[in-house]
């Protein structure tokens, strides 16, 4: 029996148009923001959807929030859907982080690899929580169509070790817009997640 996962990005809000690290603050959605949640609400109204699931953040229970009324499902919260820590430095904005350590400038343009920040939350460790969570997700909706709210390097990293790419490769492919949609298939027969789109934009 096959569980259909659509995983979605938050609708811009003012921590991306600031260029903030991170996203363990919770930030207001812009107005271009509010635009993409109306394509969303559009888009996801006959999707036949039967659970939605978030993370904490008031970014993506925004974003879900006019499917959730219009499909009159409640929205299950889950811890480990959040976006990864960046330690000491979540929640700054890259160009204070880069007067505090220089070093990391090379890094960027990869936020989804950085090292060396004291505290942060490897992107080891975030492939597993969200492979569990997911996992147990599409288990409790067997043969269900869910949509799922998260954050853009969490679903970065889930969907690359899903397919097996390396974080050096396919980086405009697998770089998440915010409410970037992406549809990945699991199997409970051989407990193996397929992909099979992502970073679908529709504005």
């Amino acid at each position: 029996m096959k569980t259909k996962i659509y995983l979605v990005r938050n609708a811009e809000c003012k921590g991306n148009i600031e260029n903030i690290l991170g996203e363990e603050k919770n930030f207001d959605i812009t107005p271009k923001g509010y635009q993409t949640i109306e394509k969303l609400d559009e888009y996801f109204k006959d999707k036949k959807i039967y659970s939605i699931y978030s993370s904490f953040s008031t970014m993506c229970l925004e974003t879900v929030k006019n499917i959730s009324e219009n499909l009159k499902i409640e929205v299950k919260k889950e811890n480990d859907l959040r976006e990864k820590s960046f330690g000491i430095y979540d929640g700054e904005k890259w160009e204070d982080v880069l007067k505090k350590s220089p070093s990391l400038k090379k890094y960027r343009k990869k936020k989804i690899e950085i090292l060396g920040i004291p505290g942060q939350e490897s992107t080891k460790q975030v492939e597993d929580r969200m492979s569990k969570i997911i996992r147990k997700i599409a288990r409790e909706n067997l043969g269900q169509n869910v949509l799922i709210i998260s954050h853009g390097v969490a679903i970065e990293t889930f969907l690359r070790a899903v397919v097996g790419v390396p974080y050096s490769e396919d980086k405009e492919k697998y770089f998440q817009k915010n409410s970037a949609i992406n549809y990945v298939e699991y199997d409970e027969d051989i407990d193996q997640f397929v992909v099979k789109e992502v970073s679908k934009i529709i504005y």
